[in-house]
C-alpha cells in the first residue's frame, strides 16, 4: 500500500477521499485535473459567474453594467461599468458621461488664460481652473480643479475660454452666450454687468467665437465679424472708431469694418489676442485689426494701429488662423506662416524680435491645425502629432530645456484630434475623444486634480466632472 494509502505519495493531501479544488491538481485521484463537476469551493457572488481556469478561479461574466477589475476575487463584480472612472473599462475615464459603449465624445477643448472649457457632442459645456470672476459659470467664484457643468447650457456647438471671462454657442439659433468678468463690457449683454452664469448676446447665427484678454468676436453664418468689449487700440474694429467718433451702445457686438461705411465679410474664422483681432475669409486671405506695436497687424506696416480691418500679407489660401498675445500664425498649403512679436521665439525665427509680415516658420509640413498663446505655438499634423514652439517657462512646449525655443518639439501625444492654446497651457484631445493638458497649472486650469506653478510637460488627462 501506499505511504498514505493514495495516489501521490509526495502530497498526503491528494487521496480518493479528497474534494477536487480549483488549484491544477488532480486532489481525488480520477485522473482529473480540476474536474467541473466535482469542484468544490467555488466563490459566490449575486450575478457573477466564476469557472476555473490554470489552476485558479477567474470571473467570466458580470452583471450587466458591472466589472472587475481588481485583484479581489471575492468582492466579484466591484467596479460600476457605467462610472465616469471606469466607463466600458477599468481605467477608462470620461470627462463628461458615459454612453452605451465608450465615453460620450467630448468635441471641443478651449484654453485661456487660466481656465479651459469642454464641449461634448450631446452638447453639454464644462469649465475648470481660475473662478474668481465667475469665468467657469457654475454659478459661484471658487476655483474648480476638475470640470464642472457651465449653468443652464444646452446645445452648445462651439465655446471659447479667454482670460476673465468665456463665451459659447448654442442651439437652436446659434446664439452668443458669455459669462465672468464684464468689467470691459466683454460678455456684449448690453451693460447688464458680470454674471456667473450664461448671459445671452444679441449675436446669432454664429459659426465661430472667440474670447480673449479684454474683448470677444463671433464670425456669424452671412460672413459678418461681430466684437464687444474693451474699445481701446482699434480691437473691435467698428466703424465709429474708424471715424473717430465716440461709439454709441458699446456693450453690445458691433460689426468689424474695412472703411467708413462697409463691413467686413466673408470670414469663417476668427480670432482675439490682447490688443488685436484676425479673421480668415473663405478664400483663404486672413485679416487683422487693432494694435500693431509688435507688427501684428501682418500687413508690412510700422503703424501703431488699425481701427479696421487690414488684409495680412502673401496670405492667399490659408485654411487655419490662430491669435496669440501680440502675435498670429495661418496654415497655408500644410505649411505655417506666424507673424509679430517674436521675443520667445514663438513666430518660430531663431532671431529678430518681430516681424510685420508673414514668416514661415522651419521643419514644419502637412500641417492641418494651430494655435497660439502668450509666447508660445503648437501646431497639429495630418499625423496627428502636435508641435510646439517659443516660451517653455512651465513646460507649455514639453521640451527637455526651459529656454524659449524656435524649433518645434513633438508633444507626447498620439492620435491627436483638436488643439487648443492658452495663455501658457495648452490642451489637446486624444484617443477616446478625452481631453489632456500641460504647461502651467497654477489654478488647476490642466483640470487633473491639483495645482502647482512648476513645469508641466507630459500631459494629463483631464478629470471627469466633479458634479
Amino acid at each position: 500500500a501506499s505511504l498514505y494509502d493514495d495516489c501521490n505519495d509526495a502530497d498526503e493531501e491528494i487521496l480518493p477521499a479528497a474534494s477536487e479544488v480549483c488549484d491544477g491538481k488532480d486532489n481525488n485521484c480520477n485522473s482529473l485535473v480540476d474536474a467541473a463537476d466535482t469542484l468544490t469551493g467555488t466563490p459566490t457572488n449575486p450575478g457573477v459567474t466564476y469557472s476555473c481556469q490554470a489552476g485558479g478561479w477567474q470571473i467570466t461574466q458580470c452583471p450587466v453594467d458591472q466589472r472587475h477589475c481588481d485583484t479581489n476575487l471575492e468582492n466579484g463584480c466591484e467596479t460600476d461599468d457605467t462610472a465616469l472612472a471606469s466607463c466600458r473599462g477599468c481605467d477608462n475615464v470620461c470627462l463628461f458621461a458615459c454612453g452605451a459603449s465608450d465615453c460620450v465624445e467630448v468635441t471641443q477643448v478651449s484654453a485661456g488664460f487660466f481656465h479651459s472649457c469642454a464641449i461634448d457632442d450631446a452638447g453639454k459645456a464644462a469649465c475648470w481652473g481660475k473662478n474668481s470672476e465667475s469665468q467657469l459659470g457654475d454659478g459661484g467664484t471658487t476655483q474648480r480643479l476638475e470640470p464642472r457643468l457651465v449653468s443652464l447650457l444646452t446645445g452648445v456647438t462651439g465655446i471659447s475660454a479667454g482670460r476673465e471671462h468665456s463665451c459659447a454657442i448654442a442651439l437652436p439659433s446659434q446664439t452668443v452666450y458669455c459669462w465672468g468678468d464684464d468689467t470691459n463690457e466683454e460678455l456684449g449683454n448690453s451693460g447688464a454687468g458680470s454674471s456667473d452664469e450664461p448671459d445671452e448676446t444679441s449675436v446669432t447665427l454664429a459659426v465661430d467665437i472667440a474670447a480673449g484678454l479684454s474683448h470677444s468676436c463671433a464670425v456669424r453664418s452671412d460672413g459678418t465679424v461681430y466684437c464687444w468689449g474693451l474699445q481701446a487700440n482699434g480691437r473691435l474694429g467698428n466703424i465709429c472708431d474708424f471715424l473717430g467718433a465716440t461709439c454709441t451702445g458699446t456693450a453690445g457686438p458691433t460689426a468689424v469694418a474695412v472703411g467708413a461705411t462697409t463691413s467686413l465679410l466673408d470670414a469663417v474664422e476668427v480670432g482675439v489676442g490682447r490688443l488685436h483681432s484676425c479673421a480668415r475669409q473663405s478664400g483663404g486671405t486672413v485679416a487683422c485689426w487693432g494694435n500693431n506695436t509688435y507688427g501684428q497687424l501682418g500687413d508690412g506696416t510700422a503703424d501703431a494701429l488699425s481701427t479696421t480691418a487690414r488684409t495680412v500679407s502673401t496670405l492667399s489660401s490659408a485654411t487655419a488662423l490662430t491669435v496669440g498675445d501680440y502675435h498670429a500664425c495661418a496654415v497655408q498649403a500644410g505649411s505655417v506662416y506666424c507673424w509679430g512679436d517674436n521675443v520667445s521665439k514663438q513666430v518660430g525665427q531663431a532671431s529678430g524680435s518681430l516681424f510685420n509680415t508673414p514668416q514661415l516658420v522651419p521643419n514644419l509640413t502637412n500641417v492641418i491645425a494651430i494655435g497660439a498663446g502668450s509666447g508660445f505655438t503648437c501646431a497639429l499634423t495630418s499625423s496627428q502629432v502636435v508641435s510646439c514652439w517659443g516660451d517653455n517657462t512651465y513646460g507649455q512646449t514639453t521640451a527637455s530645456s526651459a529656454a524659449a525655443s524656435d524649433t518645434p518639439t513633438a508633444v507626447g501625444l498620439a492620435g491627436v484630434t483638436q488643439l487648443a492654446v492658452g495663455s501658457a497651457h495648452a490642451c489637446a484631445l486624444a484617443p477616446g475623444s478625452q481631453a489632456w493638458c500641460w504647461g502651467y497649472n497654477s489654478n488647476g486650469q490642466l483640470g487633473n486634480g491639483a495645482t502647482n506653478s512648476d513645469s508641466n510637460a507630459s500631459p494629463s488627462k483631464v478629470s471627469p466632472l466633479s458634479n
